[in-house]
């Protein structure tokens, strides 16, 4: 709030992507995260589309949401394994 965030559309953004640039989940971004963070965030224009075209591929009902099966279906699909346990 001290920086001018008091909606909660605001701070809600503010958290999720504070919570992107933690990587590795220690409640800290150190500037290795914020680095990788900005680096990806100036691509996200050149490739939304890509994007989108994989979570289409995914979402193979269409219903507008990704599971962890239909995540490790499109992996089948790529000759990849599916997720480990511990990430579903």
């Amino acid at each position: 709030q001290s920086v001018g965030l008091t909606d909660e559309v605001g701070l809600d953004f503010a958290c999720k992507a504070f919570q992107l640039m933690d990587l590795d989940g220690s409640g800290d971004v150190d500037c290795d995260e914020f680095f990788a963070f900005v680096q990806i965030s100036k691509q996200m224009p050149k490739i939304q589309k890509s994007i989108l075209k994989f979570f289409d591929f995914v979402d193979t009902n269409n219903n507008g949401s990704m599971t962890v099966s239909e995540f490790d279906s499109a992996r089948s699909y790529l000759g990849l394994p599916p997720l480990p346990e511990e990430d579903h």
